[in-house]
């Protein structure tokens, strides 16, 4: 069948109508080819701030590699503390400050850097004085150990003693005897 004899085999009315949907068609085709090309504009452009953003961070990347290895020789490895040297380390404070403590296991999460210990601990039936001196005492003798989670309950039988739950965070620089030491351990 050939259009032109179709076309001219069907009335004036119907093939208006027939114009109109096409028209609409092609309409409603060149809607969603447009919201596609707004798309693809908007990541194109985000793509370009991000490419030229990172060429910035690889300019400066020297800059960056030389402030790291002097932030690092600031650092004094000998006080970092392991799993098991914050774990003392809470042991002894808790029980230097008089409280009753009890001590989760430590979680180790791995760093780039460093390692990163947290160690949850309970305290119970404390007054406040003890808490205070516990946190103290960590913050001034021990840089890179830090309270990172402390709340507080009154005890209910005798609201001057208190109950704490606390997460302490202490840092480790990575060295290759340190990597080895955790993988095998």
């Amino acid at each position: 069948m050939n259009p032109v004899n179709l076309l001219s085999r069907i009335s004036a009315r119907e093939r208006n109508m027939l114009g109109a949907l096409v028209v609409v068609g092609f309409m409603i085709w060149l809607s969603s080819l447009w919201k596609n090309w707004e798309a693809v504009s908007i990541r194109h452009r985000k793509v370009k701030n991000e490419l030229s953003q990172q060429a910035v961070w690889l300019a400066d990347a020297d800059r960056f590699e030389r402030e790291l290895h002097e932030s690092l020789a600031q650092l004094d490895p000998a006080k970092t503390y392991n799993a098991s040297e914050l774990v003392a380390l809470i042991d002894q404070l808790s029980r230097n400050s008089g409280l009753k403590h009890e001590l989760g296991t430590p979680v180790t999460e791995e760093q780039e850097l460093f390692f990163q210990h947290s160690l949850k601990v309970a305290v119970k039936n404390a007054p406040l004085a003890k808490l205070i001196e516990m946190e103290r005492g960590l913050a001034a003798m021990h840089p890179y150990a830090t309270l990172e989670d402390f709340s507080i309950t009154a005890n209910k039988s005798d609201p001057r003693l208190l109950n704490a739950r606390l997460t302490v965070t202490a840092y480790q620089l990575v060295t290759e005897e340190d990597e080895m030491e955790y993988w095998y351990d």
